[in-house]
């Protein structure tokens, strides 16, 4: 099949820190971090991605060793620093206007500097204090004239935009295409879809990358605004707009580079697309929407030999995507990333009855039980590795089972935290693998989800009896509450 294409990463950041809170790295050490995470996008199949802003076109210089062959790693498409008002969305980036003049003068330095595509932040973002996300933050004559700016340049405009209102601005300017569109209105509502909007984007031909990603698995927005989010997805669909699989990997902490064959699955869940639909977001329409139509997304003669052979039919089964086999990129043989074992039985003849699962990725205090801050939440995560990925695989392979159980998952970013938690104690302690966690001692939410990967995955824990069980009559448990555990009994 033809190789996948991210139409919304960014290659500059690493997804161990938050956004905004990167480690000062040299150059040469930022280089190296960016060439390895282009490499493992490309072994996980992604063969094109638009990286789609960053600090001072750092990306841009990956995009050019990757053409000279210096490095591996995907056709890039980049759009340098995204134009923002002042204090706006990642306005640490150097792409602040306070003006008009100001606003041609930063699209007029991207052009300067080689980008293929000009950035606007339409609205602010999740992930800068201080913006508003519903509000728009240019009016629409300003984003018209920003749009002609770069047309004359035979550039394209990508426009972030989360509020509904900025959405609005972006698609009576002519922006190529919206992302995230995540329409938010009314209080941090999502999904607050305007259909003459939708009409219009239909007629103007204008994309969506809506940035559905791996970890959306666990709704992190709330149940609520992700049963809006699908439904906005699906009017999107319905409409015949085109939705294109995007990650925004290096953006959001916890989610890898190479997890986008994850996130077309999630985009085709909540859109309710068809495979061949959700394949073609990742491959062909994708091209045709970024200008590569000529060059990439189909197997076809005279056209780049950008393809991989994963193990199964994608067309009838989108796990396939996460088992390449084989990776080609311009011709050339790619070393694919290692597929994940197959399922192992010894879960199932085991003595298990029930399990309580408890998937979070949260952070562990130097002492347990310390107060974290924000940002040590999200630079714990990667202390994890790829986690979360197994526990969502683990909870596939639950389901898939027999046993009897109960998925419980409080995620990090959400108020929508289950009542229904109670309290939570180890029946048996598995000493394989609670690291810092025996008897008598705190544990976190971490210690039980590994406690039960073990259970799943580790042939000689899974072949003794694994329980977890809620107290009877113990009352809800606090989001940051930690669980002491005292002679099997929750203390």
């Amino acid at each position: 099949m033809p190789g996948l294409i991210d139409a919304h990463v960014h290659v500059e950041f690493s997804e161990r820190f938050p956004l905004h809170d990167q480690p000062e790295l040299s150059a040469a050490q930022l280089r190296q971090e960016m060439a390895e995470r282009a490499l493992r996008m490309l072994r996980s199949g992604i063969t094109t991605a638009r990286d789609l802003g960053g600090r001072n076109y750092a990306a841009l210089g990956l995009r050019d060793a990757i053409r000279k062959g210096e490095c591996l790693g995907p056709r890039l498409l980049c759009a340098g620093q995204p134009l923002t008002v002042p204090r706006g969305h990642c306005h640490q980036w150097g792409g602040e206007a306070g003006s008009l003049e100001e606003a041609l003068a930063v699209v007029d330095r991207q052009v300067e500097n080689r980008v293929d595509w000009i950035k606007v932040m339409a609205t602010g973002g999740m992930r800068t204090p201080g913006t508003n996300v519903e509000e728009a933050a240019f009016s629409v004559h300003d984003l018209k004239e920003v749009v002609a700016r770069a047309t004359a340049k035979s550039l394209a405009v990508a426009a972030h935009a989360h509020g509904a209102q900025g959405v609005v601005h972006a698609v009576q300017a002519g922006c190529r295409t919206v992302e995230h569109c995540t329409w938010i209105a009314k209080a941090g509502q999502w999904g607050c879809v305007d259909a003459s909007t939708v009409e219009a984007m239909a007629r103007q031909g204008i994309a969506v990358a809506p940035t559905a990603h791996a970890n959306w698995r666990s709704k992190p927005m709330g149940h609520r605004n992700y049963t809006r989010m699908c439904s906005a997805l699906q009017q999107l669909r319905a409409a015949g707009i085109q939705l294109l699989a995007s990650s925004d990997a290096g953006a959001i902490p916890g989610l890898p580079h190479d997890a986008l064959h994850a996130g077309i699955q999630v985009l085709a869940e909540m859109a309710r697309m068809t495979p061949v639909e959700a394949l073609k977001a990742a491959t062909s329409a994708s091209a045709a929407v970024l200008g590569l139509e000529a060059e990439c997304g189909r197997l076809i003669p005279r056209l780049s030999a950008d393809f991989l052979v994963v193990a199964g039919n994608p067309t009838e089964d989108l796990g396939a995507l996460g088992r390449p086999a084989l990776v080609v990129v311009e011709g050339r043989r790619v070393e694919p990333l290692a597929p994940p074992p197959p399922w192992p039985k010894v879960a199932r003849q085991s003595r298990v009855k029930k399990f309580i699962y408890v998937s979070a990725i949260m952070a562990n205090g130097k002492n347990l039980g310390d107060e974290v801050t924000e940002s040590d939440v999200y630079k714990n995560w990667n202390n994890f590795g790829s986690v979360l990925e197994k526990k969502l695989a683990a909870e596939e392979y639950i389901k898939k089972s027999g046993l009897d159980y109960t998925i419980i998952r409080p995620v990090p970013m959400s108020n929508d935290f289950p009542r229904d938690v109670g309290g939570i104690y180890f029946a048996k302690p598995d000493s394989l693998r609670l690291r810092d966690s025996d008897v008598g001692k705190k544990i976190s939410r971490d210690d039980v989800g590994l406690a039960v990967l073990d259970a799943i995955f580790n042939p000689k824990a899974s072949r003794g009896t694994f329980e977890l069980v809620g107290v009877a009559g113990a009352p809800p448990t606090p989001r940051d509450q930690w669980w002491e555990v005292k002679d099997g009994q929750k203390a």
